[in-house]
């Protein structure tokens, strides 16, 4: 099975954007000190490209749950640390576009 078209599209951006923002936080990291936001950071996003290298290349359903378990701890740790709406919203709806992306494939996904 080969991923095509929004899906392909999609789990490459997914790795792109998170593997930036795993860079943001290490810079936080180094130049911050190691806080609790930017160590959790790191490690969320770290388990979040790890997981979206499950889904784009080991084609495993596993990486897509992993996805939203990430997801639902972000949503968590963004309201109780003050997030608005929208960023919860947000941060949920890229796991919802993932979904939307890959049913088709949902199948052959082992």
């Amino acid at each position: 099975m080969e991923w095509h078209g929004f899906a392909k599209f999609w789990l490459w951006f997914m790795l792109i954007v998170n593997a930036i923002v795993f860079c943001v936080y290490l810079f936080g990291i180094v130049n911050t000190g190691a806080t609790g936001i930017f160590i959790y950071g790191a490690i969320a996003e770290a388990v979040m490209i790890t997981a979206v290298c499950l889904l784009l290349f080991g084609k495993k359903k596993l990486g897509f749950f992993i996805c939203c378990g990430i997801a639902v701890a972000n949503a968590i740790v963004n309201i109780t640390n003050g997030a608005n709406i929208a960023t919860v919203i947000g941060g949920l709806a890229g796991v919802g576009i993932l979904f939307a992306a890959i049913s088709k494939y949902w199948n052959d996904l082992a």
